[in-house]
């Protein structure tokens, strides 16, 4: 049970250590997928290795797990010390998750409220704002929103290469194996 319980802490961390190679030498488009599904992969692996931590504390192992068949009494797979950092661990876990995804919605709602009004055709929005942002809203249509300051800071080349780099966002990635 260590093996499979603990396997994916150590995999988070060779996550961390190995994301930044894996954005610097592979493909973006590629990168962004494999990095995507192993952070979520991982991220769940995680979780379950600490509900099955919390819940060896608590006793409410599965037989299975707690070492039946093993004859006599099954010995305690997880020392109370770290069944006991686990609760923490997922209280923590679940108020970032909560967080994020609060913090998600707000500003997909924030993001439709500024692109809100606007013809279905306008693919660029101009955002009162004295700091420099841009991003690419998606969606159908997709828009690039814009702030007055960052559309007023390059140049005209600038200015295309602005909006050309927010198109690339938009545009759909197609998927190559």
């Amino acid at each position: 049970m260590r093996f499979d319980v603990y396997s994916p802490l150590a995999l988070s961390l060779l996550l961390a250590a190995a994301g930044p190679l894996t954005g610097r030498y592979v493909a973006p488009a590629a990168a962004a997928r494999v990095l995507a599904v192993a952070a979520v992969v991982t991220a769940g692996a995680t979780t379950w290795s600490l509900v099955l931590l919390g819940a060896a504390l608590l006793g409410d192992m599965p037989p299975a797990v707690r070492g039946a068949g093993q004859g006599g009494a099954a010995a305690d797979p997880v020392p109370v010390v770290i069944g006991l950092a686990a609760w923490p661990a997922l209280v923590v876990v679940g108020v970032r998750l909560h967080r994020a995804v609060r913090a998600e919605r707000r500003t997909r709602r924030a993001l439709r409220r500024l692109c809100a009004g606007h013809p279905a055709d306008t693919e660029l929005i101009v955002a009162a704002s004295a700091v420099p942002r841009a991003c690419a809203v998606p969606g159908r249509p997709g828009r690039i929103l814009v702030t007055s300051a960052m559309l007023g800071a390059p140049g005209p080349a600038g200015r295309r290469a602005l909006l050309a780099h927010g198109r690339a966002h938009l545009a759909p990635v197609p998927y190559t194996p």
